[in-house]
């Protein structure tokens, strides 16, 4: 759960995104080249290359999207090394509520990963659809960060410092309306970890 182990995934998972683009465009420009009139195939093909035209979403066996922000069901769950009762417990989360990324499915098994960038498995039940965040992780406890009344220009409820865990009611791709500490108001979306950037939110 080391600064190694963050660096590894986040380098690994750049070098696979890489790879999917190309392989995206590529596929995409071949079909669009047979079927699209010859005045539209440069501007069709700048728009797959500066991204104005969106991927489609991948989907797991389940049927949802991957990945995709989901919550802990319990107080303390064990996160294992593989997709089953026989491998190793990795760790112990001890919060329900905090928020985790599911990057894979096996059968009933999820590969989460969470807000410092660790990933192991943990079985389907244990996880919740209800969405929660993580107020700015990435940054020095010393920092606070204002939850408005409203947004934008709202008057100060709260001072939330990082790795906070919320609960998220509502995003819009700007801002998130959120619960925490008994505290209603609004965050900037870029501050909370546990949902995607643009992302629209109704919980």
């Amino acid at each position: 759960m080391g600064f190694a182990i963050v660096k590894r995934h986040r380098k690994s998972g750049l070098v696979l995104l890489g790879f999917a683009a190309v392989f995206f465009i590529g596929t995409s420009v071949a079909s669009l080249w047979t079927s699209t009139p010859q005045e539209a195939k440069a501007k069709t093909i700048d728009q797959l290359i500066t991204g104005s035209i969106t991927p489609p979403v991948q989907k797991g066996p389940s049927g949802l999207p991957l990945p995709r922000f989901v919550s802990l069901k319990s107080d303390r769950i064990n996160v294992r090394a593989g997709p089953g009762q026989d491998y190793p417990v990795s760790w112990i989360f001890n919060r329900a509520g905090m928020p985790v990324e599911i990057i894979a499915e096996f059968e009933n098994w999820r590969r989460i990963r969470d807000a410092e960038g660790a990933e192991g498995w943990i079985y389907h039940s244990l996880l919740s659809g209800r969405r929660t965040g993580v107020i700015t992780p990435w940054e020095s406890d010393d920092k606070a960060y204002p939850m408005l009344s409203s947004q934008a220009q709202g008057r100060i409820v709260a001072n939330l410092k990082p790795n906070i865990v919320v609960n998220i009611n509502h995003c819009d791709s700007q801002w998130c309306e959120i619960a925490a500490r008994g505290y209603e108001g609004y965050v900037p979306q870029k501050d909370i970890w546990g949902v995607y950037p643009g992302e629209v939110v109704d919980n």
